[in-house]
């Protein structure tokens, strides 16, 4: 867990959009003191941690490219989607073991 990810992506989404990081923060949905906190040197929970990149990620402006270094999560939608897609390959290759008499 790199929490200097989270307080650059704060920094860099403050000074795109023009508000302070405190705003950016309640935009994520986590506490309103979480940058500065790490920006202190102090730390986070993991699930914080997921939840503000989430967030930065679902809020994140797309003219601003988002950081090379900073790994992005994948998006629920993205997600739910890729998962629709293993459970029909899957279904299909029960289908085709079927149609040709094995069993699965």
């Amino acid at each position: 867990m790199e929490t200097n990810h989270l307080t650059q992506l704060a920094a860099a989404f403050a000074a795109h959009v023009g508000r302070s990081e405190m705003t950016i923060a309640r935009w994520c949905g986590v506490h309103t003191r979480l940058f500065k906190r790490l920006s202190e040197g102090k730390g986070c929970r993991v699930d914080t941690y997921n939840e503000a990149l989430r967030g930065f990620s679902a809020r994140w402006p797309d003219d601003l490219e988002w950081p090379r270094n900073i790994p992005r999560p994948i998006s629920t939608a993205a997600n739910l989607a890729n998962r629709l897609i293993e459970v029909a390959v899957r279904d299909d290759m029960i289908d085709a073991i079927l149609d040709d008499g094995g069993d699965v």
